[in-house]
């Protein structure tokens, strides 16, 4: 019950709570348990803006990969931070490898370091090995469609050539044979007493692997383990 807790927590607890949180948790660890007014010594802010090359100042998620730069999704492109400079990425309707949405809601690297972006409007992006270009994963017009929608808040990697998609339903992509295999997901049992407030489906916002490979997931009526091997909740 307390992991469970512990879980339900940190999905749902607002950014600025977590925000604090960890920074109350690098202090005591790096702090060493400092009397106090020595607290701020040390520490020290730098603020990135618009004014200083941000597309937006709206920030919905953020990324350091192996090289070290920081990847900022926002709601006006993505940008790549070197430490002094920004590289912008945006959609550019003449170019079908730019990126295919501006609005950035989520940033995920697999193991190989490549980086997978997901967007409010437009699915999910792979940043190819040049650097610049992006390979498309989204619902196309008269095709079969990969997604329940075309919105990708959270990207998670199953294998080398499986990624799960979270859309409020639950989904597997191949990402060689570009398929989409659909989770069957729970019915609201427990909330029946309220269930004209309350989807029928429960819907995921966050989804967590643990060490044994099993899925956690967040959503409006608390928290769900599957287990992928035997396909149960």
């Amino acid at each position: 019950p307390s992991i469970i807790l512990l879980f339900s927590l940190l999905f749902n607890m607002p950014r600025i709570c977590l925000i604090l949180l960890l920074f109350v948790l690098s202090y005591n660890i790096n702090g060493q348990g400092k009397p106090p007014g020595s607290f701020n010594e040390n520490i020290a802010f730098n603020r990135l803006t618009s004014e200083n090359g941000l597309p937006g100042d709206y920030i919905s998620c953020i990324l350091q990969d192996k090289k070290g730069f920081l990847w900022i999704g926002t709601s006006n492109g993505l940008c790549r931070y070197d430490g002094s400079r920004f590289r912008l990425f945006k959609y550019d309707p003449a170019d079908s490898f730019s990126l295919s949405d501006n609005n950035v809601i989520s940033l995920s690297l697999d193991h190989k370091g490549r980086l997978w972006v997901g967007t409010y409007w437009q699915g999910v992006n792979m940043l190819k090995e040049n650097g610049h270009q992006f390979d498309r994963f989204k619902n196309e017009p008269y095709k079969k469609p990969l997604f329940a929608n075309n919105s990708a808040p959270s990207i998670n990697q199953l294998d080398s050539t499986h990624l799960i998609i979270n859309q409020g339903e639950l989904l597997i992509l191949d990402i060689k044979n570009r398929t989409t295999e659909f989770i069957d997901l729970p019915k609201n049992t427990w909330s029946e007493k309220i269930a004209n407030k309350t989807p029928d489906i429960f819907n995921t916002d966050k989804l967590f692997i643990d060490r044994q490979k099993k899925w956690w997931r967040t959503g409006e009526g608390g928290i769900v383990q599957y287990d992928p091997f035997s396909k149960k909740m």
